[in-house]
């Protein structure tokens, strides 16, 4: 189970949406060869799928977060940092829509097996990278706490599936950062 929570979306100011916009950017750059196309399908070379810890807690001026990157796929898990006060699940890849501003969406969410739940989720650009579809986490530590070693995550918008993907590993990559995820910024 991936996601046991009620999922919202907000769109915050102009200063969120840039703080923001950096963090999603760096998420998307390249780990050890794994990173999401860029537009015009020109990506890096894939390496194996991974998780990626953005930050552990040791920088202070940074959010904490989590990275499960594989070729032509992002997902992961962003806490509050300054310039947002929100904790975010998230997903990218070349199959989600181009779009010039954020919006919310209303979109289809499968994890696991478990029964698939339409919620409002922004649809976010990211400069210099494929757009992300943005899943604010009402209950963080109850999202942390549902979250499986292995996962698939569906995501579909306006009928069509936007995003298919899969990880393991989680339970490690979580307690390397479930400290820093939950503490209050």
């Amino acid at each position: 189970v991936l996601i046991a929570v009620a999922l919202v979306a907000t769109s915050g100011g102009a200063h969120a949406q840039s703080a923001l916009d950096a963090q999603l950017a760096k998420a998307m750059k390249s780990s050890g060869g794994v990173s999401v196309a860029k537009p015009g399908g020109q990506g890096t070379k894939p390496a194996a799928p991974n998780w990626r810890v953005d930050n552990d807690g040791s920088k202070g001026d940074q959010p904490c977060g989590m990275t499960f990157m594989a070729p032509g796929k992002v997902m992961g898990y962003m806490a509050p940092c300054k310039g947002w006060k929100d904790r975010y699940f998230f997903v990218a890849g070349p199959k989600v829509p181009a779009t010039a501003t954020v919006k919310k969406v209303n979109v289809t969410l499968a994890t696991g097996g478990d029964s698939p739940q339409t919620v409002k989720a922004m649809h976010f650009p990211v400069k210099d990278g494929d757009p992300v579809i943005l899943f604010q986490l009402t209950n963080f530590a109850a999202a942390l706490d549902g979250m499986d070693d292995a996962e698939s995550v569906t995501v579909t918008l306006n009928g069509a599936s936007v995003f298919d993907g899969s990880w393991t590993g989680g339970y490690a990559a979580r307690e390397k950062v479930r400290t820093c995820l939950l503490k209050v910024r």
